[in-house]
């Protein structure tokens, strides 16, 4: 039986990830996603599930990204570019 492939994150859950690094909280990334921010800490909970690293360092004043989540906000960046989305 042929190896599984792992599973990609949802695009709309890759994009919450963007705009909440990008605007560091996510609050406003919430707003902007018309999303509530329950929801945009959900997702972004799921997608470090998945990759198995935390993405953000959680602070009161907003969100910082980790070194990994640098790197993946480098990745992120690159293939939204590429798609143009």
């Amino acid at each position: 039986m042929p190896a599984q492939s792992p599973r990609l994150p949802k695009i709309s859950v890759i994009q919450s990830f963007k705009v909440a690094a990008e605007l560091g909280s996510l609050a406003k990334a919430a707003a902007q996603l018309a999303l509530t921010p329950a929801a945009v800490s959900q997702q972004i909970r799921q997608l470090e599930e998945q990759l198995g690293s935390a993405l953000f360092l959680r602070t009161q004043s907003g969100v910082m990204l980790t070194e990994t989540g640098k790197e993946y906000l480098r990745y992120v960046t690159e293939a939204f570019d590429i798609l143009h989305l």
